[in-house]
């Protein structure tokens, strides 16, 4: 039998109150799997509105979640939201929506879902930051990659590491997070605390060894039935301008590749 594992902050207490009035009518995992699903859908919907298909398939989802409930109920799970963001905004060292998730018991054993402490992801974090200082120095921005980011608490502590090792630098222009994990309710528990922190970068949701990221960084794609979710700090002006860039020199690239041939 697992132990139990605590998460009694007040943020956590506070959500956890508000949760459990909804597993009156509801079982447990239904509500967190809707919560996931509807705060996920809402962030992307107010930044994807360039992709019409992509913005109308997350409403689809979204409106089958929220269908499930009457007004009251709904205005619960919308208090789920505001703690979570701010609880992280409070404090941005910590997996707030892993702890809970395990908290919870929802960690499934079969999928091997033990979710790193913080202490631990944040000690590791400590000691790789800063090795992609000429990779910044020469790009602009350096890749942080975590293919089973769960809740994404690999990802944030590298934030939060990068943050204390570079106080007048930021994170939100200098790395970009990408996180993918097969398991579609963490994977947007990732892409949720990613983007309450104003970090740039997608999630993907799809077996990282039959169907990876494919395409560049700045340019991700996924096949098979994949998905990615683009944080709102993607859309940023910096990031576009890089893109642009990225674009700029592919085709230079490419012409002068076609100008060879030629010759």
């Amino acid at each position: 039998m697992r132990k139990h594992i605590s998460f009694d902050t007040p943020d956590a207490k506070a959500f956890l109150k508000a949760f459990r009035s909804l597993t009156d009518r509801h079982e447990a995992w239904h509500v967190w799997n809707d919560f996931i699903t509807l705060e996920a859908c809402s962030i992307a919907m107010n930044c994807e509105r360039v992709d019409k298909a992509r913005a109308d398939q997350r409403m689809k989802w979204a409106s089958a979640s929220a269908e499930r409930y009457d007004d009251r109920e709904l205005d619960r799970i919308a208090e789920l939201a505001e703690i979570t963001a701010g609880a992280l905004q409070k404090n941005p060292g910590q997996d707030f929506l892993g702890q809970l998730y395990m908290s919870l018991d929802f960690g499934d054993t079969w999928r091997g879902q033990f979710f790193t402490p913080w202490n631990i992801a944040y000690m590791m974090a400590m000691m790789t930051v800063g090795q992609e200082e000429d990779i910044i120095a020469q790009r602009g921005f350096a890749s942080v990659l975590d293919l089973c980011c769960g809740a994404g608490c690999m990802l944030l502590a590298s934030s939060a590491a990068y943050h204390a090792q570079f106080k007048e630098r930021n994170y939100r222009e200098d790395l970009l997070f990408v996180g993918q994990d097969l398991d579609r309710v963490v994977a947007l528990m990732c892409y949720i605390q990613l983007s309450v922190l104003g970090c740039a970068g997608y999630v993907a949701i799809g077996n990282s060894i039959t169907n990876p990221i494919g395409g560049t960084d700045l340019f991700p794609t996924i096949g098979g039935s994949g998905e990615l979710w683009y944080t709102p700090m993607w859309y940023s002006p910096v990031w576009e301008l890089r893109r642009l860039k990225e674009i700029t020199r592919l085709a230079a690239t490419q012409a002068q590749r076609e100008t060879a041939g030629e010759n």
